[in-house]
Order: C-alpha cells, then sequence, then structure tokens
C-alpha cells in the first residue's frame, strides 16, 4: 500500500513551492545545490555587524489573516485541530505533513549538524535525511527514514493537526509519556503517534498501524536531548535591497517576479531593444567561460528582465547574470546568517552566501546589486571573489 507523499529530503529545498522554470539550465543546478546542502558541523552562528535582523513574516498563501479556531478535542494535555481549523488559525507549517512545510536543510536556517539531536533509530529503521523548521512560534528538527517514516521533534505550544476523523483518534501512553494516537486513515493510511515531551512535542507519522507508530516511539528517548534554536527565513530590507520570504509569499515586486527556479509570474519572451540598460555584457569572465544563451522578458508592459546563463564549452551553466527592471527586490530562502552588505562598482549590494562556520562543500552563491533601473542579480558556483569581480567589470 502506498504511504501518502509529505515533505521528502530527497525534493525539499524547493523554496517556495511550486515555480516554473525560465531556463532549466542554472535554475535547476542552482535548486539542487540548495537541496543537496549538507548538514554541517563547526562553531557556533553569530550575527555579524553587516547582518539583518529578521522581520515577521506575513499571511501565508491564499489565506486569510489568521482567525480564532477552538481544538476538536484536547487529549492528554495535546491540543488537537481539524486540519481546517489549523489552516484558519494560521497554525505552524511546521506540523503540516505536505510538500509545502518549509523543512530545510539545517544551514540555511542557522544549524550546525553538531546541534542536531542524535537518535538512536531501531534496527530495520534507516535514517535519509534530516531537516528543520521555524515557523509560526513552532520550530524543530525532521527526521526523514528510508521507508517514508517521519519522526519530529518540535518546541512550542502543545497542539497538533490532524485529517483524521474523531474517531481515530485517542489518548494513549507510550513509556510512560502522555500521548495521542492516531489510526490510520484517507489512502494510503497515516497512523501517528504525538507524545507530550518537555521541549514540546516528539511526532511520529507515516506508519502503517498505531502499533507500529507506538513500538517506534518508544524506542526513541528524545527527553534526554531537545531541538536546537532554529532562525526563520530572513526578510526585510538590507542594503537597499528587500528581501522577500518565497515560502510565505511576502509581497514580491511588482513586474517580474523572480524565484529559485525562474521567473514566477507569467512572461513573455521580447526582442532586446539596442542600449537597454538592461543588456549584459560582462567585460571579464573566469578563464574558458563563454556566454550560452541570452534572453529578454516582459512581465508587465515592458521589457522587465534580461537573463543571460554563461559555461564553459559544452557544459552546464556555471555562472547567470539577471537584471530586472522596477524595485530591487530578490527572494529569500535563508537565515541572516547568509547575507552581507557589499559595495560594487560605487553601487549597494548584498552577497548570499554560506556563512564561515557552515561546512557545506556548497559553491551556490548570489550577489545582488541595486541600481538605477533595479537590480543586477549573479548566481551560480563561483567562488565569492569571482562572483565580485565579474560584477564589478559589468557594463552600466
Amino acid at each position: 500500500m502506498k504511504k501518502r507523499q509529505g515533505w521528502n529530503p530527497r525534493r525539499q529545498g524547493r523554496p517556495g513551492g511550486r515555480r516554473r522554470p525560465l531556463h532549466a539550465a542554472l535554475s535547476i543546478s542552482g535548486l539542487l545545490l540548495l537541496v543537496l546542502l549538507a548538514s554541517c558541523s563547526g562553531g557556533s552562528s553569530s550575527s555579524g555587524p553587516n547582518s539583518p535582523s529578521v522581520s515577521a513574516r506575513p499571511s501565508l498563501p491564499g489565506r486569510s489573516p489568521a482567525v480564532a479556531a477552538s481544538p476538536s478535542q484536547q487529549l492528554n494535555g495535546i491540543s488537537i485541530y481539524s486540519s481546517s481549523a489549523w489552516l484558519a488559525r494560521q497554525g505552524s507549517l511546521c506540523a503540516v505533513d505536505q510538500p509545502e512545510a518549509p523543512y530545510l536543510s539545517p544551514e540555511i536556517l542557522g544549524v550546525h549538524s553538531t546541534q542536531l539531536p542524535k537518535l538512536s533509530f531501531p534496527q530495520g529503521f534507516e535514517l535519509a535525511g534530516v531537516r528543520v523548521c521555524s515557523d509560526e512560534g513552532m520550530s524543530g528538527v525532521g527526521y526523514i527514514l528510508a521507508d517514508n517514516t517521519l519522526v519530529r521533534l518540535l518546541t512550542g505550544a502543545a497542539e497538533w493537526p490532524t485529517g483524521a476523523p474523531a474517531a481515530s483518534i485517542s489518548p494513549g501512553d507510550i513509556a510512560g509519556r502522555p500521548a495521542v494516537l492516531v489510526a490510520p486513515y484517507g489512502e494510503g493510511g497515516n497512523a501517528e503517534a504525538i507524545i507530550a515531551e518537555d521541549f514540546g512535542l516528539m511526532a511520529v507519522s507515516r506508519l502503517q498501524s498505531v502499533d507500529a507508530a507506538k513500538q517506534l516511539a518508544a524506542a526513541l528517548q528524545p527527553q534526554a536531548v531537545a531541538p536546537p534554536p532554529v532562525k526563520g527565513i530572513f526578510a526585510g530590507e538590507l542594503n537597499g535591497v528587500r528581501f522577500f520570504d518565497t515560502y510565505h509569499r511576502q509581497e514580491p515586486p511588482s513586474d517580474c517576479e523572480w524565484g529559485p527556479v525562474g521567473i514566477i509570474s507569467s512572461q513573455q519572451a521580447v526582442a532586446l531593444a539596442t542600449g537597454s540598460p538592461l543588456d549584459i555584457k560582462p567585460d571579464y569572465l573566469p578563464a574558458n567561460v563563454g556566454e550560452s544563451s541570452k534572453g529578454a522578458y516582459r512581465c508587465g508592459s515592458s521589457t522587465d528582465a534580461v537573463e543571460s546563463n554563461f559555461a564553459p564549452p559544452g557544459q552546464r551553466t556555471t555562472l547567470q547574470i539577471i537584471r530586472l527592471s522596477g524595485e530591487p527586490a530578490w527572494y529569500s530562502v535563508y537565515s541572516d546568517d547568509w547575507y552581507t552588505k557589499q559595495t560594487v562598482a560605487g553601487r549597494p549590494a548584498v552577497l548570499v552566501s554560506p556563512p564561515d562556520w557552515a561546512a557545506s562543500d556548497s559553491s551556490f552563491r548570489q550577489l545582488v546589486i541595486v541600481e538605477p533601473f533595479g537590480i543586477t542579480v549573479l548566481r551560480g558556483g563561483l567562488p565569492a571573489n569571482q562572483l565580485l569581480q565579474v560584477a564589478q567589470r559589468l557594463n552600466r
């Protein structure tokens, strides 16, 4: 029987949910670099003088402002909400088992691998990946196992959403800990055990029977650990650039709205006018790298975006340069650790790059430069110093 699919580390890291690629070459490779960011080791993180502060997030996509909603049941000190009530009150997406849940690689949200609680899973359960989440007062760690079973350790209020009918929900006891048990429901079944812990909740999901959920939960000992602090996705202004949070649909700029895998808004390919300030003509490129494609796009009433891809002959794109007209705004999917102020050719800029403490081998970086017409963005697999070199010698 096929299990229901929720978020999965093999395809997570898709900031902002489903997106339409414009040019798959770098869009997809850049996306994969995000997905493959490894758990890191190192010292504690800190925000330097150039680091932004995180602002409060707005309403979620397609949702009205939060409304009061009462739990359908109170069992063993845990408030159980229906899925619809949870969405209406804008409950945390960390408790939602859907692809839109913002579970990301630990480094992306400021967590070291050394900070992740180490759980010992019983024989027959193989750990496939670890992700972290922070949303609406709830944060923590998600462990996905090779058979798609999901274990979450979450801080915050003792409350939980479920799509199960009331008859499938019952109080229980797991190794002396108060719990709520959810019998399999829906296509493929989804048995759950939600256990009250000192730090908040442990939830074991995506099993085929309540007994299986109870057995796995009983074998784990999260009392000796606690989820680390998880930062939220940075959203706000830094050095003249407004970064908007694609996961939570923070207000994007008008016209061409860019996301991690290309232009999100509808667009039309157009001819680039001679002398357009959006044209891209780099005076310097790394050795053996040349332009492989260029396109101009209209999302509003004029040419709003130009995109050039650069690569060694016959190889994948290693650098993409984008120019967008309008408000200097760009998408965000990282914690504030990743953002530092820069100056490029006398213009304010922001470098989006792994922080010094990160152990990830990902080389994916972005440089966002404020321009009179909007922004120039360079992104790809170049070292930061080469990215800055290319930017300094772009036509203006």
